[in-house]
This record gives C-alpha cells, sequence and structure tokens, in this order.
C-alpha cells in the first residue's frame, strides 16, 4: 500500500473538522452507533422527536426525513425523503436549481447538491416551502402539509446557518485533527 500524500491527509482533516461540526449540531450520526467522525458521514437534519413515531416504532408517513451527507470539506448532499411538499413555487426552485423530485416507489425523493457558499439555496427552498401553507397562498390538498412545510423549512433555515457559520470558520489543518 502506497503512503497517502499530505494533501489527502489535509483535506481529509478538514472534512473530519465538518463533520465535527454537525456530529455536534445533530447529535451524532445518521446510524447512532457510529461514534468515530472518522467512520461515517451522513446526519439527520430533520429535527424530528420522539413524537414523530407511531406506536409500531416508525415514522408517521407523512413526516418529510432530511439527510445530509458529507461529500467534501465543500461540498454536501442534501436528501428530501418521504413526504417532499410540492406546489408552483417549489416547482420554481426546482427548475431554478436544476433539481427534480423524483417517486420510484412510494416515497418521494429530493436530492440536492450544496457546495460552498450555495447554501442560500436551501433558505430559498424554504420560504418556498413555507409559502404553500401561508395564510394568502391558494388552499392546499394534502391536509399533512399544515405540519410538514413549516417543519422542513425550519429544518432546511437551520441546517443552512449551521453550514454558514462551519464554512466561514477557517478550518485548521493541524494533524491531530485527522485521528478522531
Amino acid at each position: 500500500m502506497g503512503r497517502r500524500s499530505w494533501r489527502y491527509v489535509t483535506r481529509k482533516i478538514k472534512m473530519n473538522e465538518l463533520k465535527k461540526i454537525l456530529f455536534e449540531s445533530y447529535g451524532g450520526f445518521a446510524d447512532k452507533r457510529i461514534k468515530s467522525i472518522a467512520k461515517s458521514n451522513r446526519f439527520i437534519i430533520d429535527d424530528r422527536s420522539d413524537s414523530d413515531v407511531g406506536s409500531n416504532g416508525k415514522l408517521y408517513s407523512y413526516f418529510c426525513m432530511i439527510f445530509a451527507e458529507v461529500k467534501s470539506n465543500q461540498h454536501i448532499a442534501i436528501t428530501l425523503l418521504g413526504n417532499v411538499p410540492e406546489d408552483a413555487k417549489v416547482e420554481s426552485w426546482l427548475k431554478k436549481n436544476d433539481c427534480e423530485i423524483k417517486t420510484p416507489s412510494h416515497q418521494s425523493r429530493l436530492e440536492i447538491d450544496v457546495k460552498l457558499g450555495e447554501q442560500s439555496k436551501l433558505d430559498d427552498l424554504a420560504v418556498a416551502l413555507k409559502s404553500i401553507v401561508s395564510p394568502d397562498a391558494p388552499r392546499y390538498e394534502i391536509s399533512n402539509y399544515k405540519y410538514v412545510c413549516p417543519r422542513t423549512s425550519k429544518a432546511l433555515n437551520r441546517f443552512s446557518a449551521i453550514l454558514s457559520e462551519a464554512w466561514s470558520k477557517e478550518l485548521s489543518s493541524k494533524p491531530e485533527g485527522f485521528f478522531y
């Protein structure tokens, strides 16, 4: 096995620091069994709580799950899964950001790539989602949007703020940051 370059190690350090910020903000990885920063990169960012789980131990079917996967220090992939709200403003946002909501099975799925400096598009999506249930909006047909839209919007705003703060800091290149 060859030696890894310092550039590789430095990139890994920075990614670990970004993951550490997200780990602390969201109380761990999506897989709660993993505690080592170096071993995972997927986070649950939908702010779910015990009240979102039914008696069968599963999330309610109307819930919109949101995951973030750290691809690199400057690139994160966001996935909205389940009950992804849709309307004209969301469709407009999708076109503007070259995204689409896919429904390969019974769950809709929206994948969003966010790179350094692009986190404001999450705020724009949050505004579009919240506008679905605003008092002056046309009547929406899916009654659970009353709960789903504001929660999803709030979770996206929170994640955008965390990213903005994390990306505004200069992540160090200390070698000890690699060994979490």
